[in-house]
C-alpha cells in the first residue's frame, strides 16, 4: 500500500556579511535570513504558510565609541488558505 502525502516544506537561508576597515574605524557585521514555506493541501483547500527571521549583527570599535556590539532578530508569519473552485 502506497501512502499519500499532502504536506510540502521548503526551507531557505540567505547570509551576508560586512567588514569594514578603515583608519577612523572597525565595523563589521552581518545578517542572517530564513524562510520556511508550508503548503498542506487538503481535500478542496490549500493552506500556505511563510515563516521569515532576520538575524542582524554588527559590531565597531570607534574611539569616540569605544566596542559596540549591536544584535536582534525578528520573525513574521502569514498563512493564507485557497479554496479550490468546482
Amino acid at each position: 500500500m502506497t501512502q499519500k502525502f499532502n504536506k510540502l516544506s521548503s526551507i531557505n537561508l540567505i547570509h551576508e556579511y560586512l567588514l569594514v576597515n578603515d583608519e577612523s574605524s572597525k565595523v563589521r557585521g552581518g545578517w542572517d535570513s530564513i524562510h520556511v514555506v508550508e503548503v498542506q493541501k487538503r481535500s478542496r483547500s490549500s493552506r500556505y504558510k511563510l515563516t521569515s527571521t532576520i538575524m542582524l549583527h554588527m559590531i565597531t570599535s570607534k574611539p569616540v565609541l569605544s566596542n559596540m556590539n549591536l544584535s536582534g532578530s525578528m520573525t513574521r508569519q502569514v498563512s493564507r488558505i485557497q479554496i479550490e473552485k468546482i
